[in-house]
């Protein structure tokens, strides 16, 4: 009579508590509750037309209808703020360079609310061609294999030059 002894059996994994899976599903929900709660409430504030845009829509509706010698004139920017957008109690001064007024004088051809928008989408088409241009220059375990467009990765991405200069530092030097 053969006697089979069976090999022992692999430790099994530690039970995960149930409150830490709950946890790890319950706060990315409720934080991300806050964000959409955070956008609702903040789309009042662009439909009025209380930030910062207001300033650079005004230079280029200024610059595009022959005042752009007022671009600087407080009581001016005030005028054409309240005309354009909305009212308000104080103008926003623009505050950059003259010829950033020419960036915004296309925009100025739209509605207020429609030239935001647009503003909007052309800062995120630049972003995502930042990003497709600098991802060869960067490497991530997180990349992923085609290359394309990854923006959960992004965060993730640490520059090359940056890492090989820290290995450089942390090696001894060769005799």
């Amino acid at each position: 009579m053969y006697i089979v002894k069976s090999a022992p059996a692999a430790p099994a994994a530690p039970a995960v508590p149930y409150y830490v899976r709950a946890l790890a599903l319950g706060i990315p929900a409720i934080l991300l509750g806050i964000q959409l709660s955070g956008w609702i409430g903040f789309m009042p504030v662009i439909r009025d037309g209380h930030f910062d845009f207001r300033q650079l829509y005004t230079a280029g509706y200024m610059l595009r209808s022959g005042h752009a010698h007022e671009l600087y004139y407080l009581p001016a920017e005030k005028v054409f703020q309240d005309t354009l957008i909305s009212r308000e109690q104080i103008a926003l001064p623009f505050n950059h360079l003259a010829y950033d007024a020419l960036l915004f004088a296309p925009l100025s051809l739209m509605p207020y609310r429609a030239a935001y928008f647009t503003f909007l989408v052309i800062n995120v088409a630049l972003s995502a061609m930042s990003f497709q241009l600098l991802a060869p220059t960067t490497e991530s375990k997180f990349a992923p294999a085609n290359g394309r467009f990854c923006p959960q990765a992004g965060h993730k991405r640490l520059p090359v030059r940056s890492r090989q200069a820290k290995e450089k530092l942390t090696q001894p030097p060769q005799p």
